[in-house]
């Protein structure tokens, strides 16, 4: 008997697993501690710096992006569970890193931060979820004796929860670009752009994710699909150009 053979239901995982990376791109309302729990959790912040704020949400998006990716390939047939549960493990810790700062954003006393804050932790806490239900499947998983139709349905199942919480966050987090625009004070007045603040945004977008950028671009050429939080920035990006434009 060939190797394949042996290892039949390993190849197919191999299989299920590289068809399965696909891009996680939005609805359920999601429920949330009760204003008295958060303040006992953490303090609402007095004095504010905006630009900080902006980059702590960037930094947010940043690191779940990355979770959204796949570190490396499976090493070989006969680690593939192994290879899975050691990333699962490894984005499960980087999300629980991306709690306390998520919390802090949605207390942030401005409207815009606040909500996209409130989007970004609501988003970590369904993913720590998620991942979770996948490792605890992992590791009672036989590696001896895999059962096929479980695996793939667990899969499955991994995949569609955390694809509806990138969807969500792509939506739920949309409004951003907006903490530049300085409203008219009276009706029939022109709105207008903060300039510092916009360009701080940009520079920060290009110093966390030029090369992701890039790289999603690359990933749109060989597969056609892209990543849910490259959307997302590129969708900033695409805000400034269109206000430039703006008579």
């Amino acid at each position: 008997m060939s190797w394949l053979q042996e290892h039949k239901g390993v190849s197919v995982i191999i299989f299920v697993l590289i068809i399965g990376a696909i891009v996680f791109f939005l609805d359920e309302k999601p429920t949330t501690q009760s204003l008295g729990q958060q303040e006992k959790v953490l303090p609402v912040p007095q004095v504010e710096d905006i630009e900080t704020q902006v980059d702590d949400t960037l930094d947010v998006l940043m690191r779940i992006h990355y979770v959204s990716t796949i570190d490396k390939p499976p090493s070989g047939p006969d680690s593939v569970i192994l290879d899975q549960l050691q990333e699962s493990m490894n984005d499960l810790n980087k999300l629980k890193g991306l709690v306390y700062k998520a919390e802090t954003l949605s207390k942030s006393q401005n409207e815009i931060i606040a909500t996209t804050g409130l989007v970004l932790h609501i988003s970590v806490l369904e993913l720590i979820n998620a991942y979770s239900g996948w490792i605890e499947y992992l590791r009672k998983v036989d590696i001896n004796n895999i059962d096929l139709a479980e695996f793939q349905y667990q899969l499955a199942l991994f995949q569609t929860s955390t694809h509806d919480t990138y969807l969500k966050l792509v939506e739920g987090a949309s409004l951003l670009p907006m903490i530049t625009v300085q409203f008219a004070k009276e009706d029939g007045g022109e709105n207008s752009i903060n300039g510092d603040l916009r360009n701080h945004f940009i520079a920060k977008i290009d110093e966390l994710f030029g090369d992701i950028l890039i790289a999603d671009d690359l990933y749109h050429k060989e597969t056609k699909n892209r990543y849910a939080v490259a959307v997302l920035i590129k969708n900033y990006k695409n805000f400034f150009i269109s206000s430039d434009k703006t008579p």
